[in-house]
């Protein structure tokens, strides 16, 4: 029921967001998902969830959050989790030479997990990378009890 309400408020927010901000545009006015893209199919899928009874962190579902290039290689940061396992989403990345792949999940996943931290302690998932400079920067939903009680954050 918790994971469901989870997904629902997820879902929600996210129709809320795409509705309030309307749709990107470019300098010259044309919307940026309208420029320039290629539809090119890949290895599919491009990332399988781990074998369900081996109880692995990403055994029940992976959802896409972030893909950027950085030198040769494309990173592509996601949040997944278990079925065998109370622990709700966390936050792994796999790595290919092009953007089709294929990819590879980085053996030290999950990279980032739910924590004691109270803000983080149930989901930490939707991950997005900013780069500034040479410095690494995360930006991603998470969790958890705060002293304003449960809720929903950023950090």
């Amino acid at each position: 029921m918790r994971k469901s309400f989870i997904l629902l408020t997820i879902g929600l927010l996210s129709i809320l967001y795409f509705t309030c901000t309307g749709t990107p545009k470019s300098e010259s006015g044309v919307p940026f998902f309208t420029k320039g893209f290629t539809h090119t199919i890949g290895p599919c899928p491009a990332l399988k969830t781990s074998p369900i009874n081996m109880k692995n962190w990403d055994d029940r579902a992976l959802e896409s959050g972030d893909c950027f290039k950085d030198g040769d290689t494309y990173y592509w940061y996601y949040h997944a989790y278990s079925s065998w396992d109370s622990v709700s989403y966390q936050i792994g990345v796999a790595t290919a030479s092009s953007p089709t792949g294929p990819w590879t999940k980085y053996e030290g996943n999950p990279i980032l997990k739910i924590s004691d931290k109270p803000h983080e302690g149930y989901c930490v998932a939707c991950p997005m990378v900013v780069k500034d400079g040479g410095k690494y920067n995360m930006i991603y939903m998470s969790a958890g009890e705060s002293p304003a009680g449960w809720g929903w954050s950023v950090s």
